[in-house]
């Protein structure tokens, strides 16, 4: 269809297309609808299914449930009560509604829930990982075996290295390995003169970090979370360039790799900076409840994230150049 001025009539959005009832526009709808309401059917009928092979067993079904529900240690956040936690790098115990006690029965519960769950959940993600990248999906079973070869081939060729890094070199190995498929994307899109800017507050955070735990002064760090702060805005920046030109976590390997290394790395800073204001917060009301051991343990974690960029940006924008 064409206006009176003889150009095309612009596309209908689909939001507008099924207000005005039409079948084509009902058939869009019930496609984009269809990715959340037919999961939601199928754990339906899974429980009526389920209900019908107990009752038929001369059980109830709902008691079934129930303990399932309480096996699982989800009956936990139902659990409310007078119960205590110790804030992190102090000795104060503040109010909390959940106990965390592992002993008592819905946290052991719940927390071999997860351990169990954790590795289904990670085992889909590398089935969504594959699909994202284009690449032949294996299936399931045969990601789920191949990864647990390449985890135990990275753990214990490296025993005696420390956890997180196991996990910064499994992905940066794989970053390294797909790197010549994503080159010329990366050349095109990545800008190393501004990623080195930010870097550097980083890297000099390192420095303030050491003034701050020498002397143990609030000052400095404060200056430390100032710099972690400015790098974060920075990658920040980076991320919404890319996105801005249609590279996202979702395009292509380049762009898959890139997000999960670099990603992961962000999160790592991240919790640094709130492990940085939690011990700039103890120090400033109860100083002498502070051990030098939380000004150590903080001070080795932050200097561990710096050294991870250090790989992280030789790897992903220096050997890009190179």
């Amino acid at each position: 269809m064409t206006t009176d001025r003889g150009e095309p009539t612009p596309p209908i959005p689909p939001e507008q297309a099924a207000a005005t009832g039409t079948m084509a526009s009902r058939i869009s709808l019930r496609q984009r609808s269809g990715g959340v309401i037919v999961p939601v059917l199928t754990v339906v009928v899974a429980f009526l299914i389920g209900g019908v092979v107990v009752a038929a067993t001369g059980h109830n079904p709902l008691a079934a449930y129930r303990d399932i529900f309480n096996g699982a240690g989800l009956n936990w956040f139902f659990q409310f009560g007078h119960h205590h936690i110790t804030l992190p790098f102090t000795h104060t115990r503040v109010f909390f509604w959940w106990d965390t006690n592992a002993n008592a029965l819905a946290p052991f519960n719940l927390s071999q829930t997860l351990i169990l769950t954790t590795t289904l959940i990670l085992t889909g993600l590398a089935v969504s990982f594959a699909f994202r990248c284009g690449l032949f999906n294996i299936g399931g079973q045969g990601q789920y075996i191949t990864g647990a070869i390449v985890a135990v081939w990275v753990g214990s060729s490296w025993a005696h290295m420390a956890q997180g890094l196991h996990i910064f070199l499994a992905i940066v190995l794989a970053y390294v390995a797909y790197r010549d498929a994503g080159l010329a994307t990366a050349k095109a899109n990545l800008d190393i003169g501004r990623t080195a800017i930010f870097s550097i507050a980083l890297f000099a955070s390192s420095a303030t970090m050491i003034f701050a735990a020498r002397a143990r002064s609030g000052l400095w760090l404060g200056t430390t979370m100032a710099l972690g702060a400015i790098f974060l805005v920075g990658q920040g920046s980076e991320y919404a360039r890319l996105l801005a030109e249609g590279i996202g976590p979702g395009s292509a390997l380049f762009g898959t790799t890139f997000f999960t290394l670099t990603g992961l790395h962000g999160l790592h800073v991240l919790g640094g900076l709130v492990a940085l204001a939690a011990l700039f917060t103890a120090s400033r009301r109860r100083a002498r409840a502070v051990g030098p051991v939380a000004w150590e343990a903080v001070g080795l974690y932050w200097h561990f994230v710096d050294a991870v960029w250090v790989v992280v940006f030789s790897v992903v924008y220096i050997g890009t150049v190179l």
